[in-house]
């Protein structure tokens, strides 16, 4: 039952997510697209300098784990109570602290001009939001341990 439980909490984040990108998106060509012709046809494309790239997808991206864990919590963790909750939490904190923590970063790859590729920074940004996961699990273990 569980399981299930979570593959439903799972779909429900991937849900919110793909809303949360089609507002995105919108946003974008409300504020930054521009008309051009593309084979005689009219259309609007969005133009973000160089430098603002691998911020953009990270903000974009980034949030993604997020929505993962949201849509858990959305779904089940409000009524279940105790480790469950609390485990959900945790993970949530960790994965906002992980993503700001990367978003400075990406702002330098970009103004420094850094070729280095999508996914590789996605990636490294993901691996900080598990790094301070496993900190603060840690440091949670730690202070129980010590009354």
């Amino acid at each position: 039952m569980k399981f299930i439980r979570v593959i439903i909490g799972t779909l429900f984040g991937i849900v919110l997510y793909f809303v949360f990108s089609y507002l995105i998106i919108n946003i974008e060509f409300i504020l930054f697209s521009e008309k051009e012709l593309v084979n005689g046809i009219e259309v609007g494309v969005v133009h973000f300098p160089k430098q603002y790239v691998p911020m953009h997808s990270w903000i974009t991206f980034g949030v993604f784990p997020l929505f993962l864990v949201v849509g858990q919590y959305l779904l089940y963790g409000i009524t279940e109570g105790g480790s469950e909750k609390k485990n959900e939490i945790m993970a949530m904190k960790s994965i906002l602290i992980g993503y700001f923590i990367w978003i400075p970063v990406t702002l330098i790859i970009g103004l420094l001009a850094i070729n280095i590729p999508d996914r590789i920074y996605t990636i490294a940004g993901f691996l900080t939001m598990i790094i301070v996961y496993f900190f603060m699990k840690n440091k949670i273990a730690m202070n129980k341990g010590n009354p």
